[in-house]
């Protein structure tokens, strides 16, 4: 295709390793044709409108980004080797390790990406662990007729002290009758969700549905194969 094409315009992931990959297609590419006009295109989501504006707003490949990658690559390889090399030496043998059945091909492995990340996970499960749930309580009042239902909300919210949420209920109760003084419309316009990108994807997974990442790409990589995503 390259030796046919007098332009090429990279549609990657905007970000390091997208720049990254993008040269390796650059590379390939002239290999075939080395007279090719290149370009690329930086968008945020595959909408229509971040899709007009970067065919519209083209600029050229940022090598000094794909070098960077391919220095954190390096120093990633060669840290995390290192590090695993030292830490399966000092920590094999102090320890006992249920779930290992041959000493000798036990591999401690260390990532410098990886790390960070599950110290992340573990300072969560701490903060989860150190939760301790209080009670509350809060008036709900709805109201139903032949129109309709409406649902009125407590601007309060929530009470923690429950002889004062009583209170209040029996107040409610005792003078059932309210009053409306003024009734306010608007015009609400609801657009489409933008696509989700694959971080904000596994967070509301987790938060939604309580979905393991692990679990949340393996559907979305599912749901790809079929065809309902992109």
């Amino acid at each position: 295709e390259a030796r046919q094409c007098q332009w090429l315009i990279l549609w990657l992931d905007c970000d390091r390793e997208g720049e990254n990959i993008a040269f390796e297609v650059i590379d390939i590419c002239r290999s075939a044709n080395q007279f090719l006009n290149i370009w690329r295109a930086h968008f945020s989501a595959l909408i229509e409108r971040d899709i007009h504006h970067a065919v519209q707003n083209l600029g050229r490949p940022n090598p000094l980004f794909a070098d960077a990658v391919d220095a954190r690559q390096e120093i990633d390889l060669r840290i995390g080797a290192s590090f695993t090399r030292f830490q399966t030496m000092l920590l094999k043998d102090p320890f006992i390790l249920p779930f290992v059945d041959d000493d000798k091909k036990l591999v401690l492995s260390y990532g410098p990406c990886q790390f960070p990340t599950l110290g992340f996970v573990v300072e969560r499960f701490w903060e989860v662990q150190a939760h301790e749930p209080e009670d509350f309580w809060s008036i709900n009042c709805v109201y139903s007729s032949e129109e309709g239902n409406a649902t009125f909300s407590w601007k309060r919210g929530r009470l923690f002290d429950y002889i004062a949420a009583a209170v209040i209920y029996e107040m409610c109760v005792e003078n059932p009758t309210a009053t409306i003084y003024d009734v306010t419309g608007r015009e609400r316009q609801r657009f489409p969700p933008h696509p989700l990108n694959t971080v904000e994807l596994q967070k509301r997974a987790s938060r939604y549905f309580h979905m393991s990442s692990e679990k949340t790409m393996k559907v979305a990589e599912e749901l790809y194969q079929a065809g309902f995503i992109s």
